[in-house]
Formats: C-alpha cells, sequence, structure tokens
C-alpha cells in the first residue's frame, strides 16, 4: 500500500501527493486524477508554463477556451484562463517544495 507525501494541496484546485515506495506523483485537477513519474511530471509542468505564457488573454476569462493536448490520443484538456493559472501555480509550487526538500537532504 502506498504512502504518500503531500507536495500541493488545495480543496477547491487539487492536490499533488508522491508515493514514497515507488515515487510516482499522483495529480488530482478539477474532475481529473494522474499518476504519472517525475520525468512526466517535468513534460507536464515545462509544457503548462509553457502554455501560460503563450496565452493571449481572452476577452472572456471563464469561457473555456485553452486547449492543452495529451499524449493520449483523443484525450485533451479545455481549461479557462483561471484554471490554466490554478494549474500551473499547483505545479510549480510542487516543484519548488520538491527542490527545497532536496536541498534540506543534503544538510542532514
Amino acid at each position: 500500500m502506498c504512502s504518500f507525501k503531500t507536495w500541493y494541496h488545495n480543496e477547491y484546485i487539487g492536490y499533488v501527493v508522491e508515493c514514497k515506495e515507488c515515487n510516482n506523483l499522483q495529480i488530482g485537477f478539477g474532475n481529473v486524477m494522474a499518476t504519472v513519474s517525475y520525468t512526466d511530471f517535468e513534460t507536464l509542468r515545462k509544457y503548462v508554463v509553457y502554455s501560460k505564457e503563450n496565452y493571449a488573454s481572452d476577452s472572456n476569462p471563464l469561457q473555456k477556451s485553452i486547449l492543452l493536448q495529451t499524449p493520449f490520443s483523443g484525450l485533451n484538456f479545455l481549461l479557462t484562463e483561471r484554471e490554466l493559472n490554478d494549474l500551473h501555480n499547483m505545479l510549480e509550487q510542487t516543484d519548488n517544495e520538491r527542490k527545497a526538500a532536496q536541498l534540506l537532504q543534503f544538510f542532514e
């Protein structure tokens, strides 16, 4: 049975936890949950950063108009500007927390 380390949790946005045994990350966002390797997490994080940086703001920030493609045939995410920002912040905060924890291990 997995034992998890919580890297991010917000009851309205989602969560990111890491299995202490296999080191896979579980990402919960909206009504989607994915279990990914750290490499896949980094790929997703960089793609979301790129998408956020290159998104031209829509006249209606509540309209689902941002398409995030996935490597899975026929599966894409359609997000509002706010959802893209929330996903971006969640993944960035997770990445920052993981990197800080890795640095602290050098002092143990």
